[in-house]
């Protein structure tokens, strides 16, 4: 039976028709010609709504920092890691499960291969895990991901990929998260920088507020984004809400199982602020590839609940094409009204940024570059929007497969 929740997207509720309202009063009035400057007209009700929803996430990082401590626990619990042509990476992943300090009779490692044709299959057989392969008709993460928790012997299944790297006590925090009322937990996974290159440090600080955006939006009680790389639930509770069905994307397996537990069960979801929790990740190598992973995951944004969509995404995305043609104005038409305003709203988005990862401070321990937090800043409106589109209307290649 689906149990009615509460939600606290009236907050942006009430914000964004107050807003919407000056925003009326605002452009009527440039129209009759009472307002010199247009531009300011447009861009001005959406960064402060862009600013008011950042202020949300902060709040709700704080929430979530309350209730997202593990504590002891006595749970078991297999870990699920669906792989496909990951030779490269799958060793690491390896060597550091062989590492977890939790004993070894409360958790297995499965691993599921999705029709590999490198020798990522044959690494994981000689690691001594269990190896699964995907039978010919099936195919894709979510295939995968399903055959390895239909397998699993333990009450908890924990999801990872095999691109990651994990901490000794991993598993007995994330376990430790679970009281009798939790059903998902959503752990932090942070970008793996030890390469020391600009693209990657510069990721590091844009994935950590992507990361903490989804802990705002859970402690807020809207659970929406999460990331597979570090994510447990009831093995239970996975068939009890259908699996993967009713999905017709090929990402968003992890967000997608999150949010049914939370709608259609009396579970909770919370996010585990212990930073021994970290799953260290492999940024994209490149702009290329950077560009190719965010419109794989672009592509399942209007899948998302209708209050998300109004309230979320369409203001932001509107506020960051309004940014891009802000930055164009001032190349094309420049003036120096127009540039104290660009300095100004730059600093503002810049710093509502900066707001939510310092608030995050306690789960990614690394320092904050500021001059570098500033260009990432700058640079984020345009590859969103860039990645967005393509997200809708292009495809894009996943692992040797295009979709």
């Amino acid at each position: 039976m689906a149990v009615k929740k509460h939600s606290s997207f009236g907050y942006l509720s009430i914000a964004s028709k107050l807003l919407l309202l000056v925003s009326v009063m605002i452009i009527y009035n440039c129209i009759l010609g009472n307002i010199s400057q247009p531009w300011a007209a447009v861009i001005l009700p959406l960064l402060v709504y862009y600013f008011l929803f950042l202020n949300f996430i902060r709040e709700g990082v704080l929430k979530a920092g309350l209730s997202g401590r593990a504590s002891s626990s006595t749970h078991n619990c297999s870990v699920v890691i669906p792989f496909r042509n990951e030779a490269a990476h799958i060793s690491r992943a390896i060597h550091s499960l062989q590492n977890i300090g939790l004993a070894k009779e409360r958790y297995e490692v499965i691993f599921v291969d999705d029709h590999s044709t490198d020798a990522s299959a044959e690494l994981v057989k000689n690691s001594g895990f269990q190896l699964l392969a995907l039978p010919k008709e099936q195919a894709g993460k979510k295939a995968a991901l399903t055959l390895g928790i239909s397998k699993a012997k333990h009450e908890i299944v924990v999801c990872s990929d095999a691109d990651c790297t994990y901490q000794p006590e991993w598993l007995e925090v994330m376990l430790g998260c679970f009281d009798s009322n939790t059903g998902f937990v959503s752990g932090p996974v942070e970008y793996d920088i030890s390469s020391g290159k600009l693209l990657s440090r510069m990721l590091r600080l844009e994935f950590a507020g992507l990361v903490l955006t989804g802990a705002g939006l859970i402690g807020q009680g809207e659970p929406t984004i999460a990331s597979g790389a570090n994510v447990a639930y009831r093995k239970d509770l996975f068939f009890q809400v259908g699996g993967f069905s009713g999905s017709v994307s090929p990402s968003g397996d992890d967000e997608l199982v999150m949010q049914k537990i939370f709608s259609l069960t009396d579970y909770q979801v919370r996010f585990c602020t212990d930073e021994r929790a970290m799953v260290y990740t492999v940024p994209p190598l490149s702009v290329g590839n950077l560009l190719n992973q965010r419109s794989r995951w672009a592509s399942k944004s209007l899948l998302y609940n209708s209050s998300l969509l109004w309230y979320v995404l369409i203001p932001s995305f509107l506020f960051f094409i309004a940014d891009i043609a802000l930055w164009v104005a001032v190349i094309l038409f420049p003036s120096f009204e127009l540039l104290a305003f660009r300095v100004i709203t730059t600093v503002v988005k810049a710093g509502s940024e900066y707001m939510v990862l310092y608030t995050g401070r306690s789960v990614f321990s690394r320092k904050i570059e500021l001059l570098l937090h500033v260009l990432t800043s700058v640079l984020h409106s345009f590859y969103i929007v860039f990645s967005s589109i393509k997200g809708q209307i292009a495809s894009y290649n996943w692992k040797g497969r295009i979709n």
